[in-house]
């Protein structure tokens, strides 16, 4: 205990020379603390002792000294904000690990951090000299200690080695004290969160001061017909239902009450202006404000928005011309959370429930919040059953009733709702197309809206989908209504758009072209729809490269952040992946599993997210899959990434037999569909076969172990992270510039596209595969091996000839770094080729049966009968006798 005390007293003091506004805290445990403290304190372990504490933080040693000696088992605080000088970034659960991922790009500076007996995190900064900084905090609102938090002026941090009311301390992260490094400054994104200019306020004043000029092109100038009171955003056929729509004529504080709201409910596009006001948003996040506005008729929005950073420019102009005329023939509707990166969590706490489709994907959208509190809705409704027979009487959908005369006797009712069709969805996945129906619901009584729902046409005429608002929707008596109702419901579809959405990750040819899909659109084509599943939502790549030499020459330093077995294979398997369609095609389509193993600590998943982030934006602790996931879910995620890298984590061994049994299964399933390319069978209930769904990209386990099994390790590809086979210095070099690495992957995919079509490039990776595959041939005991090898030596040549186009690398390089490659592959093979003759049965028992010869607990012995007799009473040992 004194021992405990005296490291406090010297680390307070040890900090108020570093110039930070200490304070006492009570103890965690209350110990030393005064009757009247005990029962008014709150928060154990983190209560300032000091009244007016702000002001009386002190950076005097002498001081602070007299506090600790005073208060002997407080606990140390430092204020935080412009006056102490620091601010910190508070992080707890997952949620406050993807939102601070979302919120950095994944672009956090070194500084000094230490971990929370909480199981939390904390960063602290350099305050700069200025305006007050205040707390920004972004919660789940369904769920405790899942947040994160900027600290700021009014705050305070508990530091190490303080001690936690659960009894465990504080501690700095090793190499992250400030023993170690110097305080970094504050970076921008964070500041900005906590600029008191932050607000919903002042970032509309530039919408509602801007004045715009309604972008034109041929197609658009003839779809801007609308009026605030009309459903349609165009005159054609297939325009998109926005209750809300807006043209030049409507007022501007229409419009700005509209999208205030929207700003206010959904802090991503809030986020999205401030950051477009600053210095401008990167491409993907413009794209999709753009589009979202567009999709609702705030073309005047959209441009506005544009023009807030000085990044807008003529060709902006003729995109958001392009989108917005797009948009007026329906190409597409509204974008969803998920195109947000936001998870059900995070929906579900703005909407405080989640839209699913026939795939569990939420379909939750910001532009709810847009048309949230139309006023004019239920005229507006009136105004499309008009060209039907329905009316509305009472707060109820009903149906005319005609005598003999075919005069009107009366009106039968259907239902105290209706559903209005938004977009008709045509969803293909690569394999089989289906259709979806987006629907919205409203109810006729008080015109509240109910939310909106996507529903497969199959099911839609059942109308069982409904039950899906709870009590509130309500169809009168009778199976009459129920398909009253349907009809009712498709008289109304004339007004809605119609639009293609893929369904997977990778190339597909769309109008003759090759062109590559990301979870955030498609790659030289803007206008196409993109929607996966939530756990593949971070595989987004940006339109195009600020410098594609320095990216690829950032992509080709990977190969110094660790050892080159590691680096190497890691490498060559991300670049190899884009080739599948062309190998497919070739009918050498790679047919293996990447496996990284070692024990935990060695930095494996680290490695994992830093190379699968050419692909999108990934952390060590945001795999898109894992071995506790189920077998079907892994199957539909290999098949999604078409032409990319899954990366699947946490192979580990278990003390539990049915998680251990269930793991090892998983793990057995993964290398046969990825080692066949072949998914599992299976009937629908009328006996037709349902699609198959074999892997279409390539995958890289991680684990502490490897599987068991003979034809297992023939199937796979495996490299050991060892202790220090990581370069750490680099590895954080490299995190801080991971965002290059996905517009390396941007221009190496367009490349691909480009070339796809031509025969000979076909032809060339057919010939160098067979003629590495010779090459291995003869050093491996199974011929899978040779196969990933030279499949491996593709993506490899690849990249580097990538290299060598782009001028971020040498025609002499190249030779040297294939040389070089070539050579570790090759050793890795032969390393799994071992591995693969161990595991034999045969081998495996002849391994057992000499190690016991050795150690004397088995002997040969004859066969004969008296030698029988003589041996039959010794237990100690194993005896095997030898035929006479």
């Amino acid at each position: 205990m004194h021992n405990q005390q005296e490291n406090i007293l010297n680390a307070a003091v040890a900090y108020a020379r570093r110039d930070l506004k200490i304070i006492p805290l009570c103890s965690g445990d209350h110990l030393g603390m005064k009757e009247d403290h005990r029962k008014r304190c709150a928060n154990p372990g983190k209560a300032p002792l000091l009244g007016n504490w702000i002001n009386k933080a002190s950076d005097h040693p002498e001081e602070v000294s007299g506090w600790f000696n005073k208060y002997k088992t407080a606990n140390i605080g430092a204020i935080t904000g412009t006056r102490g000088g620091i601010v910190a970034i508070d992080v707890d659960g997952d949620y406050g690990r993807i939102r601070l991922q979302k919120l950095s790009g994944g672009e956090i500076p070194l500084t000094w951090e230490f971990t929370t007996p909480g199981l939390g995190h904390r960063y602290l900064f350099a305050a700069p000299p200025g305006p007050p900084l205040r707390k920004f905090t972004d919660a789940r609102s369904d769920a405790e200690h899942q947040e994160l938090a900027f600290l700021g002026d009014g705050q305070q941090t508990v530091l190490p080695p303080s001690i936690h009311r659960n009894g465990i301390a504080y501690e700095w992260v090793e190499g992250r004290s400030p023993e170690d490094i110097d305080l970094a400054p504050a970076p921008d994104w964070m500041l900005m969160h906590m600029s008191s200019q932050y607000t919903a306020d002042a970032l509309f004043d530039d919408f509602e001061g801007t004045e715009t000029d309604t972008p034109t092109s041929p197609t658009a100038s003839t779809s801007t017909s609308t009026s605030t009171s009309t459903l349609t955003t165009a005159s054609t056929s297939t325009t998109v239902f926005s209750p809300s729509a807006m043209s030049p004529k409507s007022s501007r504080s229409e419009k700005g009450r509209r999208l205030e709201h929207m700003m206010n409910q959904c802090r991503e596009i809030k986020e999205a202006v401030q950051l477009q006001k600053s210095g401008g948003c990167d491409e993907e996040t413009w794209f999709r404000i753009v589009s979202l506005l567009s999709a609702l008729g705030a073309y005047d929005e959209a441009l506005a928005f544009s023009r807030l950073s000085d990044k807008h420019n003529q060709r902006s102009e003729e995109r958001i011309a392009q989108i917005r005329a797009n948009a007026g023939r329906g190409a597409f509707g509204p974008a969803r959370c998920t195109t947000f990166n936001c998870d059900a969590g995070q929906i579900k706490a703005c909407f405080g429930s989640v839209a699913t489709d026939s795939a569990g994907t939420p379909t939750n959208s910001p532009a709810r919040f847009y048309r949230q509190d139309d006023p004019s809705l239920l005229e507006q409704v009136e105004k499309l059953l008009q060209r039907t027979r329905y009316q509305l009487q009472h707060g109820r959908l009903v149906e005319p009733a005609y005598n003999k005369n075919g005069e009107v006797s009366g009106f039968n009712a259907v239902g105290n709702f209706i559903a209005i069709p938004l977009r008709n969805v045509e969803v293909d996945n690569g394999v089989d197309v289906y259709r979806e129906l987006e629907l919205e619901g409203v109810l006729l009584r008080d015109g509240r809206r109910l939310r909106s729902l996507t529903v497969r046409q199959d099911e839609f005429p059942e109308m069982k989908w409904i039950s899906q608002w709870g009590i509130d929707a309500n169809l009168e008596p009778g199976a009459i209504s129920k398909d009253k109702m349907r009809h009712a419901i498709q008289q109304l579809a004339f007004h809605a758009g119609s639009t293609r959405v893929y369904g997977h990750l990778g190339f597909r040819q769309i109008d003759g072209h090759w062109r590559y899909l990301h979870a955030g659109g498609c790659l030289g084509e803007p206008e196409v729809t993109v929607e996966v599943d939530r756990r593949l939502s971070r595989y987004a790549l940006p339109e195009e490269a600020d410098d594609l030499k320095a990216a690829v020459r950032h992509s080709l330093s990977l190969l110094e952040v660790a050892t080159p077995d590691v680096t190497t294979l890691l490498l060559a398997l991300v670049y190899l992946a884009p080739l599948c369609e062309a190998l497919r095609t070739s009918g050498i389509e790679p047919s293996f599993v990447v496996w990284l193993y070692g024990q935990t600590g060695t930095r494996k998943s680290t490695l994992a997210a830093l190379f699968l982030s050419h692909f999108g934006r990934f952390s060590p602790k945001g795999a898109p899959a894992s071995f506790k996931d189920t077998a079907n879910s892994l199957e539909r995620r290999g098949f999604d990434t078409k032409d990319s890298v899954l990366w699947i984590d946490d192979f580990h061994p278990s003390s539990n037999p049915v998680e251990a049994r269930k793991m090892e299964q998983i793990a057995q399933s993964l290398l046969r569909s990825y080692g066949d390319r072949v998914g599992r069978g299976r009937m629908r209930a009328d006996a037709s076969l349902r699609p198959d769904y074999p892997p279409r990209g390539l995958v890289i386990a991680t684990g502490e172990m490897l599987p068991d099994g003979h034809s297992s390790n023939a199937r796979m590809q495996s490299a050991e992270v060892r202790t220090g086979s990581v370069d750490l210095d680099k590895l954080t070099a490299a995190q801080g510039e991971q965002h290059l690495l996905g517009q390396a992957m941007t221009g190496y995919v367009r490349r691909i596209g480009e070339r796809m079509s031509d025969p000979d490039f076909l032809s060339r990776l057919a010939h160098t595969f067979e003629a590495r595959r010779a090459l291995a041939q003869p050093t491996q005991t199974h011929g899978r091996l040779a196969e990933a090898t030279a499949w491996l030596y593709l993506g490899l040549e690849s990249m580097l000839e990538f290299a060598v186009e782009v001028g971020a690398a040498t025609a002499e390089e190249l030779r040297e770094r294939l040389d070089k490659g070539w050579q570790t592959l090759l050793s890795l093979s032969n390393e799994q080729s071992e591995q693969v003759d161990g595991s034999r049965p045969a081998r495996q028992f002849l391994s057992i049966v000499a190690g016991m010869l050795q150690s004397g607990s088995l002997s040969v012995r004859p066969t004969g009968r008296t030698e029988l007799e003589a041996y039959k009473d010794i237990p100690p040992r194993i005896v095997c006798f030898e035929s006479t």
